[in-house]
């Protein structure tokens, strides 16, 4: 079976800086960013699918309103990876075409920044760290 490759509307990100981040307990500055990603498929047949589309929830950023679009609409499942929090969404399709829209609102929390670090070639650091290298 083939699929045509997704056609995507990269995510809209607005931050705004001069927002505190709602109600942590020691007040922050935080970016608030809107989120809106869209991917369309034409499918030839039956199609299990995984996403990792929704935005990340937990003591760094929350997640202050989002919504999952998906025409037409599917049930699907909910896994959240208890080591990352990562949450993976997965459907499985009939054929035709497939639309999937992500809309967040999240406020991410600022941290300070170490402005003695200092950069590593990729060859020097340590596996535990690779998995940052990797995109968002």
């Amino acid at each position: 079976m083939t699929t045509n490759p997704p056609s995507v509307n990269p995510a809209a990100v607005l931050s705004d800086t001069s927002q505190s981040c709602g109600a942590a307990a020691v007040p922050s500055l935080c970016s608030r960013m809107r989120i809106d990603s869209e991917l369309v498929y034409e499918l030839d047949g039956l199609c299990d699918f995984i996403f990792l589309i929704h935005a990340q929830d937990d003591e760094n950023q929350r997640i202050a309103e989002e919504r999952l679009l998906i025409e037409p609409p599917f049930a699907g499942r909910m896994h959240v990876q208890s080591e990352s929090g990562n949450r993976m969404f997965r459907i499985q399709a009939a054929s035709g075409r497939l639309s999937l829209r992500y809309q967040a609102i999240v406020e991410k929390r600022i941290h300070s920044v170490d402005v003695k670090a200092t950069q590593a070639p990729i060859d020097e650091l340590p596996d535990e760290m690779l998995h940052f290298l990797a995109p968002t």
